[in-house]
Formats: structure tokens, sequence, C-alpha cells
């Protein structure tokens, strides 16, 4: 009895899953863009009880603690690839692999502006 009461206790406390992740904005994207999209993953990633801890180039020099289990994001251009490259997809990854490439698109009209969609999770 004493036995399962600290398995039950042990179990209680657990803490939920952490993910180290690297962004790497290649294409230049504005703060205020990447960190809207944090906020979508981690609100998505939340949901699911997994906790992301993120990091950029400056911050990652910085940290203290070996890496848990890093991923990374790449920001890319839409520009640089063909146009019927990947139709209405924001982005890819390798199946097996640790990186995702999310396509940061911007408006020919307005080069400098982000397209936005809206992405409900």
């Amino acid at each position: 009895m004493v036995a399962v009461m600290m398995l039950s206790a042990a179990l209680l406390v657990q803490e939920k899953p952490r993910l180290d992740a690297l962004v790497v904005n290649s294409a230049g994207a504005p703060a205020a863009v990447v960190a809207a999209a944090r906020m979508t993953a981690d609100a998505i990633f939340q949901r699911a009880g997994i906790d992301i801890d993120w990091f950029d180039r400056e911050s990652i020099a910085r940290r203290n603690r070996s890496p848990r289990s890093m991923y990374v994001v790449r920001i890319v251009a839409a520009a640089a690839l063909p146009s019927n490259a990947f139709g209405d997809r924001l982005g890819f990854a390798v199946i097996g692999s640790r990186i995702a490439s999310v396509l940061y698109l911007r408006s020919k009209a307005s080069p400098n502006a982000p397209i936005v969609r809206q992405v409900s999770c």
C-alpha cells in the first residue's frame, strides 16, 4: 500500500515534457512576426502538455546547461523557392529529422509586409 501511494505521489510531481527549439531566422522576418508565431506554437504545444524553451543564435550561446532535446526551426524566404514548390503549405520537415522549415511569405504589392494567415488550433 505504501509503495502504491509513493508511486502515485511520484506521478503527480512529474514535470511536463520540455523541448528546446533554436529559431534560425534566415528570411529576416521582423521580431514581432517571429514572436507572434512562437506564441501560436506555444499555445498548440501547451494544449498537448509540452513546454518549449525558445532560443535564437545569441541566446543559445549564453545558455548554461546541456540541451535536452534540440530542435531547429528555420524561417526561410518563400521567394527563394519556385512559386509552385509547396502550393498552400506553410512549411515542411523531413520525417525523423529535428529540423522544421517555415516559409515566410511577403506580399508582392508590399514586399516589407508579411502575408498573415489565421491558423486555428
